[in-house]
């Protein structure tokens, strides 16, 4: 899902930028999705909302971390959208509020 985002973005002429976050494990790889190099970061590296002030979170995860990332985002004040499986979740929010969560 997250592929296809990027080239959608892509696509449409918007700037993706070339980061995301995962484990502690995983922070320091790179992913390649298309023409993109996408460099992982630990979970705990917020300057990066610092860094890209225009930023807009897409954010697929596992169930279990749904309640951290939007909590994180929150704190930050960082617009996000989130889906996880099996059943579609779908939180979104406003930088200034708290977020808007329902099941589909």
């Amino acid at each position: 899902m997250g592929k296809a985002i990027i080239q959608a973005a892509n696509s449409a002429g918007l700037t993706v930028v070339p980061v995301s976050f995962g484990s502690a494990e995983e922070s320091g790889q790179t992913v390649q999705v298309g023409t993109n190099e996408i460099l992982v970061h630990g979970p705990h590296e917020r300057s990066l909302f610092q860094k890209y002030p225009n930023l807009i979170v897409v954010d697929f995860t596992v169930p279990s971390a749904v309640n951290n990332n939007a909590e994180l985002y929150c704190k930050v004040g960082v617009p996000f959208v989130m889906g996880t499986l099996p059943r579609l979740l779908f939180l979104a929010s406003r930088s200034w509020g708290c977020p808007l969560m329902w099941n589909s």
